[in-house]
């Protein structure tokens, strides 16, 4: 079951940047990022989505020493994408 989220968290990167992840879920496994989009055209995933996605995996896999896995919910096309926890892999869409 979910242990706790946390919505906007803040993290740092090793240049003291502040990014900020829309939802973070720990489910006791596992952190999952959530990030919210909306108003995006053309194909589904964006790229610089993916890669925002994948660079908040890597600062929480480096904070926390935890996996991580990424969600990208876009809200008014209905759509959901996950990123596996090695951020290395396509982003596929979820069932």
């Amino acid at each position: 079951g979910i242990r706790g989220s946390v919505t906007s968290l803040k993290l740092l990167d090793a240049e003291g940047n502040a990014h900020r992840v829309d939802l973070l879920v720990d489910d006791g496994e596992e952190l999952v990022a959530v990030e919210y989009k909306t108003g995006t055209s053309g194909d589904l995933p964006a790229p610089d989505h993916a890669a925002q996605l994948r660079g908040y995996l890597e600062l929480l896999r480096v904070a926390s020493g935890r996996t991580a896995r990424g969600e990208l919910v876009y809200l008014d096309r209905r759509e959901r994408f996950v990123l596996d926890e090695t951020g290395e892999r396509p982003l596929k869409a979820a069932s």
